[in-house]
């Protein structure tokens, strides 16, 4: 994925043996939710108002959901099980509808954005995350651009990125000497 962005399939949350997380489907598009996590062994505390505003009240009498959301939501131990049953209660709502709901009931939510929307934000741009280097042949190319910032000293590029296969005779000859 570093190398090329574009095949970029989603973060890989339980190592290479798990498919890429891809956000939890909505009407119109993927979120992340979560009301477990860092809290503890209680979980936040808002799931079964969430499940009532939400009319998903049939959660709130099946064994198989915790009744705090910690297993059940985020990357909890039961979410490939309960994914989706939540997904089909989640088709009703828009992504918005539904972090605003989940936010209020101190769960945390996020659109998930796709690789080529989290280029495009504004607050990517204005970071500076991304930005257009020289590459062989007089093009350009986009990288990612040096994740920290100094107040006096600024990487400098020594040079442009390799074109695919550029350097393999001459690191070779460096292996066989």
């Amino acid at each position: 994925a570093q190398s090329d962005p574009d095949v970029y399939a989603g973060p890989r949350v339980g190592g290479a043996n798990y498919p890429p997380e891809r956000g939890w489907k909505t009407k119109d598009e993927p979120i992340f939710f979560a009301f477990g996590g860092s809290v503890g062994a209680e979980g936040r505390p808002g799931w079964v108002k969430f499940c009532e505003e939400a009319g998903f009240n049939r959660f709130l009498t099946d064994e198989r959901f915790d009744k705090i959301g910690r297993d059940s939501t985020g990357y909890g131990v039961r979410v490939p099980e309960l994914r989706p049953e939540y997904e089909r209660e989640f088709a009703r709502y828009s992504a918005e509808e539904l972090v605003a709901m989940i936010r209020k009931h101190a769960g945390n939510a996020a659109s998930y954005q796709r690789a080529d929307q989290a280029l495009a934000h504004a607050q990517t741009q204005a970071l500076g995350v991304v930005r257009e280097v020289p590459a062989a042949g007089g093009a350009t190319v986009r990288v990612r651009a040096f994740p920290a910032r100094f107040s006096k000293t600024q990487p400098e590029l020594k040079g442009h990125a390799p074109a695919l296969g550029e350097h393999t005779d001459s690191v070779a000859a460096e292996l066989r000497a």
